[in-house]
């Protein structure tokens, strides 16, 4: 599957920001089950490395059933949160 999830994110297509969004709102059940993935695939995403959209296609998946726990958090979770920071309104 990782395969698969990547490259939804490694495409920058527009038809894939549903997918995308989906990978972000289910980071809470991926994290715990293929840690490596998130750690290279989802979280230098959010991080808007790539641009905002993508970055903001996650984001928008996983505010709708965000969760963190301390390993996430551990792996560089609050270092995308922060990165992504300058991108928000406000």
């Amino acid at each position: 599957m990782a395969a698969r999830f990547s490259r939804v994110l490694d495409d920058d297509r527009d038809s894939l920001g549903g997918p995308r969004a989906v990978l972000g709102s289910e980071l809470r059940f991926l994290f715990p089950a293929d840690e490596e993935f998130c750690v290279t695939k989802l979280l230098p995403v959010m991080s808007s490395a790539r641009g905002t959209k993508p970055a903001l296609q996650v984001w928008s998946g996983y505010l709708y059933s965000a969760r963190i726990d301390l390993r996430i958090l551990e792996r560089g979770f609050a270092d995308v949160v922060l990165s992504f920071r300058s991108h928000l309104p406000g």
